[in-house]
């Protein structure tokens, strides 16, 4: 069990120096990461039960960064990368919704009401967590990046999360609106 912890924390809170990798690139690896240590329900699976799909709203950037890991292979489904800005239909499915800054104002008017269960969320804006976002990425001391989790948020979700991952978050517990 320790080892494994020990995996999680060289994968999780990462460096991001001058020369190595960029705090994008940390991102993209933490994004994939996380499905490691999340388990979404068979239903979350309905509409496309062979596809694990992670859309990207205002990070044009992030999505060429990921799409090379298109089709890889993620709780036995392959993985397919939509760019939402793009998008012309909304896909019947979405397991992960990253929002970058730019598409923060929106992130909830794009969705609707089509994806409310099942679907982790995840920005690095400041506001995303007030605004009922589930996971955010959040500077650590010594150029490092950790990431947060509204505990309200991801059991709303019916998303599992374990106990590992949960141990490497700085946790909140708020509603919509409350203030972080």
């Amino acid at each position: 069990m320790f080892v494994l912890l020990a995996l999680v924390v060289c994968t999780m809170v990462v460096p991001v120096t001058a020369g190595s990798v960029s705090s994008l690139q940390v991102k993209a690896a933490m994004l994939i990461k996380f499905t490691d240590f999340i388990t979404w329900p068979d239903q979350a699976f309905e509409h496309s039960p062979d596809t694990f799909v992670m859309g990207i709203l205002g990070d044009r950037e992030l999505v060429h960064l990921l799409q090379p890991l298109a089709g890889k292979i993620i709780q036995g489904r392959r993985l397919r990368i939509i760019d939402l800005d793009r998008a012309g239909a909304k896909p019947l499915a979405l397991h992960i919704l990253y929002v970058g800054t730019p598409g923060i104002h929106r992130w909830k008017a794009t969705l609707g009401k089509l994806y409310g269960s099942y679907l982790l969320t995840v920005s690095d804006s400041d506001l995303f967590i007030s605004q009922g976002g589930i996971m955010q990425f959040v500077e650590k001391s010594g150029n490092r990046l950790g990431f947060a989790v509204n505990r309200s948020a991801q059991i709303k979700s019916w998303l599992k999360f374990s106990a590992s991952l949960l141990r490497l978050a700085r946790m909140r517990d708020l509603n919509p609106g409350e203030a972080p």
